[in-house]
């Protein structure tokens, strides 16, 4: 009850600051030697403000303990920042505050937007160029909607977006795309350090394609994504969320992932589960994997109902080293291609449930078909 009546308390406080807050514009014209950073020092924290760029800028931009109602730069002309630090900085970082947007603006840099210790922080819309780092957070909470995020050949790897340190974000709409070589290891998406990411395809298209790993959860995090569109699809389809054409579609390393109503397509690899990760993968597709569609192993767990995993290189789903594949709800449809086996583990690994359609090979020293775990 106290936990109510202080929600209750904190939600009247944000609602009385919104009433009283005092809407502010200001205008910037980089053409006109005016500074982005100048209009930010004289926000006042009592008043909704919002920054209108315009022109070509070169500058990074910091904004430190803004705790006012509302702060956001944006661009009604598509103004350019260019970075001015030769990489050192971002081109906006966002320090100890709340309720800051970013959007309609063009980044052009090593890396893009940081935001640290930011709470109910948003990007949306922006069209980002950078060779290291799009969108970064740590210790943040908000949205990240409707950007496209291009990697340059990254410097030792780079990530379209990072949701670090006990962050949480919802994502919907983005592009990100990459170099696409297999010897330069960038990250679509990257959740790791007790994050959170909520992947929210309803508002339209996105796509992660041509980095070495589309989404990269580790660390204690987890990925959730649900929704009727897709997680990965080619052409002709175009209202889906793409993964594909990278090295591997989705990695999890000590993190759980939770895939409902997709499809993983046209990666080497569909999914690579490992270290004591646990994937649940409902009413989806991993499709056209040119190595395998599904890898388990060390003491990690997946279960799936109403999943179609065909057809892939090498095999559908193959479990090692203590790992559990329960199958159940639905029936599932599990194929390889090119070694007759579809479904493969080794001694220290189990196989379980009844929903595996007719005709599935499965080759497996531990394998339990009478029973279903899930319910």
């Amino acid at each position: 009850m106290k936990k109510f009546v202080l929600s209750l308390c904190t939600v009247s406080m944000f609602l009385v600051q919104a009433a009283f807050a005092t809407p502010d514009t200001k205008s910037v014209n980089c053409n006109q030697g005016k500074k982005i950073q100048d209009a930010v020092d004289s926000v006042k924290n009592g008043n909704d403000t919002t920054i209108d760029i315009s022109g070509v800028c070169t500058e990074n931009v910091v904004i430190r303990n803004f705790s006012g109602s509302s702060l956001i730069l944006t661009s009604s002309s598509g103004a350019t920042i260019n970075d001015a630090s030769s990489g050192a900085q971002p081109i906006i970082l966002v320090i100890d505050s709340r309720v800051v947007t970013i959007s309609k603006l063009i980044l052009n840099s090593q890396s893009g937007i940081q935001l640290n210790s930011c709470t109910g922080c948003n990007v949306v819309g922006n069209t980002i160029t950078i060779s290291r780092n799009g969108v970064a957070t740590n210790n943040a909470s908000g949205g990240i909607y409707d950007n496209t995020i291009h990697l340059n050949v990254p410097l030792g790897g780079g990530s379209g977006v990072v949701v670090a340190s006990f962050s949480n974000f919802v994502l919907s709409h983005n592009t990100i795309s990459g170099a696409g070589s297999p010897a330069v290891p960038a990250l679509g998406l990257l959740v790791t350090q007790s994050s959170r990411a909520q992947i929210n395809p309803g508002a339209g298209a996105s796509e992660i394609t041509a980095v070495g790993t589309g989404i990269h959860v580790e660390a204690g995090s987890s990925v959730q994504l649900s929704g009727t569109p897709t997680l990965t699809c080619g052409n002709p389809l175009t209202t889906c969320f793409n993964v594909h054409n990278n090295n591997i579609g989705v990695l999890a390393s000590g993190a759980t992932v939770n895939i409902q109503s997709a499809t993983i397509k046209d990666n080497h690899i569909g999914f690579q589960i490992f270290l004591g990760s646990a994937l649940a993968l409902f009413n989806s597709v991993v499709d056209h994997s040119s190595i395998s569609g599904v890898q388990i192993s060390d003491n990690s767990s997946m279960t799936l109902g109403g999943t179609t995993i065909r057809p892939n290189g090498f095999r559908g789903i193959t479990a090692g080293n203590l790992a559990t594949v329960s199958a159940g709800g639905p029936n599932n449809d599990v194929s390889g291609t090119t070694t007759g086996i579809d479904i493969a583990c080794d001694a220290t690994s189990r196989v379980t449930g009844t929903s595996f359609l007719p005709g599935s090979t499965i080759v497996c020293a531990s394998t339990a078909l009478t029973s279903s775990p899930l319910p």
